[in-house]
């Protein structure tokens, strides 16, 4: 089993005044020379030995990381894990990729467990949750942290190594910046690991793999993008495979960087000046179309951005006039994205110890409880379709509320009941969002909901109260 973390690293100064931050013309990202340049405090260049593809700018070169972050002592030999599923760790690697905005660390490693034995979808979820927390000491740092929260320390770090320290210029911290981190599992099936909580499959005939799977974990108070990836299929194609990997790190790191220069953006940082628009839009215009058309550099990748789609929890309000800057073409474009990233809400499995515990993000709102698949599924997409339909806003609003109620409702409930009263919610949803309501089937879900809440002290004027906002601008 192989197990990549990595932490995307936006660098924002290529959209500013090359004089006003003092970056470092060495290495030269995305074409710096192997064997001879450097990434200071952090380790040499190399070539990657199977190099790179033409689909992606800045994968054939990689600088060592191994002196930025250090791991715990004698690490292959102690054992991590759970008494259920003990493993080491055979190998490990440390590595900074750049294509210029966006870059990335990553942290590999090669695990191996003690037999073979299948585990159980708890224990998968713990062993990894083990691996993605070790302790990590960032370069000049006295104390540790576990290691998927180190992106923000290493985007600092990133920072000092690349500015020129005789130019008398202090860096700005926002210059750059760490996305989320996103975690990539190759297995095969001797290793043995469960379909985690939630999960969701992409279909195998549209990325080339026997089984690709997509969750969302939390560990340590950090939201992970986590995908598993089988690579033993008979006839399967490795360097198809390996393709598939490298498109899935860098639509994560993409997805993440333009994120966050749409938040600098949208705080004025960038874009305020005739070349820094330019640049913005020729970025826009690359970038874009990766992260949300179809197919992209010969991958169908429709469904890897539907299961991996986050939502944006309503940041950067009043977008619309920070982005007019640019331009209508772009501020245009911006606006499609950034509505279509809004409508997302994903399903997570908190990992604390030993216990697993569901939550779903509801726009703002975190609706936390033991929800089982169904019921999880049937409440995500009801405030999808929501979210995305094209009808009046205060219809969509008010179904969205009616969400989140019922969401709290389902998790006070006994499963059965759950899930029934979510398969109500789906209905209604669904009618409500359509070109022709069915008024019989819409009210008799209201019916089901009202009914249900009703068994539910708590919550029977709230979920009433939202059935009736709801009925009523449909009627």
């Amino acid at each position: 089993m192989f197990q990549l973390l990595l932490h995307p690293v936006v660098d924002l100064r290529p959209f500013l005044p090359d004089q006003a931050v003092a970056r470092l013309t060495r290495p030269l990202w995305p074409t710096p020379t192997a064997r001879q340049d450097f990434l200071r405090a952090s380790g040499p260049v190399r070539p990657r030995l199977q190099g790179g593809v033409d689909e992606w700018a800045g994968e054939d070169n990689f600088a060592s990381a191994s002196m930025a972050l250090r791991l715990p002592d004698q690490l292959r030999h102690q054992r991590i894990g759970t008494d259920e599923a003990p493993c080491i760790v055979s190998h490990v690697f440390r590595r900074f990729y750049c294509s210029g905005v966006v870059g990335r660390f990553e942290i590999g490693f090669r695990i191996q467990r003690d037999t073979r034995a299948a585990l159980t979808a708890a224990a998968t979820a713990q062993l990894i949750a083990a691996c993605a927390s070790l302790p990590v000491r960032l370069r000049g740092a006295s104390d540790t942290r576990p290691l998927l929260t180190a992106g923000a320390g290493l985007a600092r770090h990133f920072l000092g190594a690349s500015t020129d320290r005789k130019a008398g210029i202090s860096p700005q911290p926002w210059w750059v910046a760490a996305g989320q981190p996103a975690l990539l599992i190759e297995y095969a099936a001797v290793d043995g690991l469960a379909s985690l909580p939630h999960a969701r499959v992409v279909s195998s005939a549209r990325v080339g793999a026997e089984v690709l799977q997509h969750a969302w974990l939390e560990i340590a108070g950090q939201r992970l993008s986590t995908w598993l990836l089988r690579r033993d299929a008979a006839g399967a194609s490795p360097e198809e495979l390996r393709k598939l990997r490298i498109h899935l790190v860098r639509l994560h790191c993409e997805r993440e960087c333009l994120r966050l220069v749409l938040e600098a953006t949208a705080q004025q940082r960038l874009g305020n000046s005739v070349d820094q628009a330019h640049e913005l839009n020729d970025y826009l215009d690359r970038t874009l179309p990766l992260v949300s058309r179809p197919t992209s550099h010969g991958v169908e990748q429709s469904q890897l951005l539907d299961v991996a789609r986050t939502a944006w929890n309503a940041a950067m309000p009043g977008h619309s006039a920070s982005f007019q800057a640019l331009g209508d073409k772009a501020s245009k474009k911006v606006s499609r994205y950034l509505r279509a990233a809004e409508t997302a809400a994903p399903v997570i499995t908190q990992i604390i110890g030993t216990q697993m515990n569901t939550h779903i993000q509801l726009g703002t709102v975190t609706v936390a409880g033991d929800f089982n698949l169904v019921t999880a599924q049937n409440i995500q997409n009801s405030f999808n379709k929501a979210a995305g339909a094209a009808v009046d806003e205060p219809l969509k609003e008010a179904l969205k509320a009616l969400t989140t109620h019922v969401a709290e409702l389902a998790k006070r409930l006994p499963p059965e009941q759950a899930e029934a009263v979510s398969k109500d919610l789906s209905t209604l949803a669904a009618e409500a969002v359509s070109k022709e309501p069915r008024k019989r089937w819409y009210e008799l879900s209201a019916e089901g909901l009202v009914d249900a809440a009703k068994t539910v002290a708590e919550m029977a004027a709230p979920v009433t109260t939202a059935v009736g906002a709801v009925l009523a601008l449909l009627r």
